[in-house]
């Protein structure tokens, strides 16, 4: 069975519920990432969206990355198989209006 894909209005919610996030998992990281980032189109003020949070967590070397798991899943996320050599992942579904993809990153040396 196809899962069903909606589009809803700008929901201001979406913002602070990263603002939520983003404090909950720098609290948990206690200085382990460079940023955590909210990106895709829940980023875009008034922009219509799948109620889905994508959330960035850049860190400065894979090397960490099972320290970073470890703790992520001590708040509820789990890790997802590797996509792609360059993307590691973790993920929580949530009950109710949104559900939450969650990247943890390199940071790309500029």
């Amino acid at each position: 069975m196809k899962q069903r894909i909606t589009i809803e209005e700008y929901n201001i919610k979406w913002e602070s519920e990263f603002n939520k996030l983003q404090t909950l998992i720098n609290d948990v990281m206690e200085g382990s990432t460079l940023s955590i980032e909210h990106v895709g189109s829940t980023s875009i003020k008034g922009l219509a969206a799948k109620p889905v949070l994508d959330i960035d967590i850049v860190i400065e070397d894979y090397e960490i990355f099972p320290k970073v798991v470890t703790k992520l899943e001590a708040i509820g996320y789990y890790h997802q198989a590797e996509r792609t050599l360059s993307f590691r992942g973790m993920e929580k579904v949530q009950i109710g209006w949104n559900i939450i993809c969650m990247c943890v990153i390199k940071k790309v040396k500029s």
